[in-house]
């Protein structure tokens, strides 16, 4: 069975929480927008409403919710939509001396295709993480959030 799990950045301090994605249950009274919250599936085991959870639903930032992609990274570190890599994309030739290159690629989820795909910081065209991941070694080395200078 596919781990199913989210991440997000927590409103009251910034720091990043991992577990259940919980959406469209509460709103913002004056903008109608939903209120997105994360708990830790560890905490929670015989719970059966919200008002059991209490205090285990951390509010987060809505736009640095991201989806775990079920690939790690070649140091075993999860993979996150809105993760940033840095991909080995193989060997090119210059002036007839072989170098490896490396390239920083954001991870995106493509709803067109329902797969997570990389994105180069040029804008390159997607390719699917998972040739990413297998056949090229891929370091997770920030997220668009803390660091997007790496993008630029």
């Amino acid at each position: 069975m596919r781990e199913i799990l989210f991440r997000g950045k927590r409103v009251d301090n910034g720091e990043w929480v991992e577990g259940s994605l919980v959406n469209n249950i509460f709103f913002r009274a004056e903008s109608n927008r939903p209120i997105p919250y994360i708990i830790d599936p560890y905490e929670y085991v015989e719970y059966d409403c919200m008002e059991d959870i209490g205090d285990l639903a951390v509010e987060v930032a809505p736009e640095t919710v991201g989806q775990f992609t079920g690939r790690t990274d070649k140091n075993s570190k999860r993979v996150f939509e809105g993760d940033i890599l840095c991909a080995d994309t193989g060997r090119r030739w210059s002036n007839g001396i072989c170098t490896d290159y490396t390239q920083y690629v954001v991870v995106v989820y493509n709803s067109q295709k329902a797969r997570f795909e990389i994105l180069g910081k040029l804008g390159e065209s997607h390719k699917a993480l998972d040739q990413v991941i297998d056949k090229r070694r891929a370091t997770v080395v920030g997220n668009i959030h803390d660091n997007p200078e790496l993008l630029s």
